[in-house]
């Protein structure tokens, strides 16, 4: 009757003799590492293909891993569009019509090869569970490597690889499947700083292999706050907030 239990405990035991670390904590440490509970930052959103670029101006403001919010600067013609995330919901406010939706989170965020989950959810822990991890070296660079599934009811990808820097715990690439096992997207990371121990800025790159399309997401300016206004995050006034609403 005690087989199984052995069993469990063996592998638990093995996994962190062998990598000293389990990969839920890498996970964590990566969200830890690069994602602020509770700030105001700015985001530029920049979409290419081969005829045409989009860029997006954007404000935004997070608390805690429940609530984030994003109001569109520019340009003109999305100029106030705002987007909330609250728990496992969102909606988006369009200031053209007066109305606010309910979005999924794999819907395409503003025609760009991004989804709602990929710029409104970041943290990783929330959604998703590490199946495997392993250790790789990925361009010269000692990594653990985990693959993640979606937590039962959350609308994710069917599954994420991940690989981590092994020695600061910062991520370096994702690559995104769907449930077919079609590889949908990759993400590389690159110009992540630091000032005063905090996350000042970070670039991600994220590119559609199947459309030839790319996004480059940069997140700077970022103010760390203890707290933030609760009405900020209230999808029954979304139409009062405008980007100079997050400060």
């Amino acid at each position: 009757m005690y087989r199984p239990f052995l069993s469990v405990l063996c592998v638990f035991c093995l996994t962190h003799l062998c990598f000293g670390i389990d990969g839920t904590t890498v996970l964590q440490k990566t969200d830890d590492k690069i994602i602020p509970r509770t700030a105001i930052f700015s985001i530029k959103v920049a979409s290419k293909t081969a005829d045409q670029q989009r860029t997006y101006l954007i404000r935004g403001a997070k608390d805690g891993s429940e609530k984030t919010l994003l109001v569109v600067q520019a340009p003109t013609m999305v100029k106030d569009i705002v987007h909330l995330r609250k728990a496992d919901n969102i909606w988006t406010y369009y200031p053209s019509i007066g109305k606010t939706n309910r979005m999924a989170y794999q819907s395409i965020f503003m025609d760009t090869t991004l989804s709602y989950g990929d710029i409104i959810s970041t943290e990783l822990t929330r959604d998703y569970d590490v199946i495997d991890q392993t250790e790789e070296t990925l361009d010269g660079q000692k990594t653990y490597k985990l693959i993640l599934t979606p937590k039962p009811e959350v609308s994710g990808y069917a599954k994420i690889i991940c690989w981590v820097d092994k020695k600061t715990f910062l991520p370096i690439k994702r690559l995104y499947y769907s449930v077919s096992g079609v590889l949908l997207k990759t993400a590389k990371f690159s110009k992540i700083e630091f000032e005063n121990n905090r996350i000042s800025s970070l670039t991600q790159t994220f590119e559609e292999p199947l459309r030839g399309r790319i996004t480059v997401v940069q997140y700077t300016d970022f103010e760390f706050k203890n707290s933030l206004p609760d009405q900020w995050f209230n999808a029954n006034t979304l139409q009062f907030l405008r980007p100079d609403s997050l400060k």
